[in-house]
């Protein structure tokens, strides 16, 4: 099983045993995709393409949400994970384009979108 198949896999299995907190994961990641910029920051939520695979990401550091919103992105499977910014390092929850498609298809647009669009 890949990588991707297997985070894909922990999601479903999550979704399945809260689908009360999907919308609600949803419309935080829409809030948190119209805050992002294509700069990256420790600050605020940020849009990235991934070198590896080409797919658009959205980007979101840990300090730039609230301890709610925290709990509800890792319970529907979007863990915490390392970043590169700069020459430091932080810790953020990253949800790939694929992955957004398969919550709402309007957020994965949206995040398209704003990253051929975005100017800060």
């Amino acid at each position: 099983m890949s990588d991707m198949e297997s985070k894909n896999t922990g999601f479903f299995e999550i979704s399945t045993k809260y689908p009360s907190l999907v919308p609600l994961a949803v419309e935080i990641l829409k809030v948190k995709a119209k805050e992002a910029c294509i700069t990256r920051s420790n600050l605020r939520p940020f849009i990235r393409e991934n070198q590896k695979t080409r797919e658009l990401e959205l980007v979101i550091p840990v300090t730039s949400l609230s301890k709610l919103e925290k709990c509800v992105l890792e319970a529907v499977g979007f863990p915490k994970r390392p970043v590169r910014v700069g020459d430091t390092m932080i810790i953020a929850i990253v949800v790939g384009s694929f992955e957004l498609g398969q919550l709402d298809q309007e957020l994965m647009q949206m995040l398209r979108t704003l990253y051929y669009t975005l100017t800060c």
